[in-house]
């Protein structure tokens, strides 16, 4: 039955199970602070963000070049189509809740694969690329950001992504928007 394999059912049976018994049935999930329970591995992607944490996963040369790449032809071909493209990164809870993860851990790498591509695409001057670690750790003292049993915005971390996306838009697009 593939309802039990589902990864809502498998995240909420380790929910459970750490409320219930204090510890963790599986390696792919850290505890910290505050009861944060903060993804270790995704099986299905086979990535590990304990490594990209502690800058192991730093990308190189090539594929910092396949980012840049990417977001000029796409910008490019969206320009050609009279509008404009937009990318925007929320980063995971650990990023943002550094302070949450285990001592052990230490302190969160500058080279993560957010942090790399994010100096380089701003060292190339890319203007429609906005990574949000900024916006929510600033955002944090105005309550939680994330649900603290998954790597996933609340709906207050929601509203500062919005509020972040609104200022990238030209002024004139945003006048014509609703108020929030």
């Amino acid at each position: 039955n593939t309802f039990y394999l589902s990864k809502k059912v498998q995240s909420n049976i380790i929910k459970i199970a750490y409320y219930l018994f204090g510890r963790l049935p599986t390696s792919d999930v850290i505890l910290g602070e505050d009861e944060f329970l903060f993804p270790a591995f995704d099986k299905k992607s086979r990535y590990s963000y304990a490594a990209d944490y502690l800058g192991e996963y730093k990308p190189k040369g090539s594929e910092l070049d396949f980012y840049y790449n990417g977001i000029l032809e796409l910008t490019k071909e969206y320009k050609q189509a009279g509008t404009e493209i937009f990318f925007i990164v929320i980063p995971n809870s650990q990023t943002v809740y550094s302070e949450k993860m285990p001592d052990n851990m230490g302190e969160i790498s500058n080279d993560t694969r957010l942090k790399s591509t994010t100096r380089y695409l701003k060292k190339r001057g890319i203007t429609n690329y906005l990574d949000l670690t900024d916006t929510l750790i600033a955002a944090k003292e105005s309550g939680e950001l994330y649900n603290n049993t998954e790597d996933s915005l609340n709906s207050r971390g929601a509203y500062y992504a919005y509020l972040a996306a609104l200022d990238m838009l030209p002024e004139e697009v945003r006048a014509e928007l609703p108020v929030v």
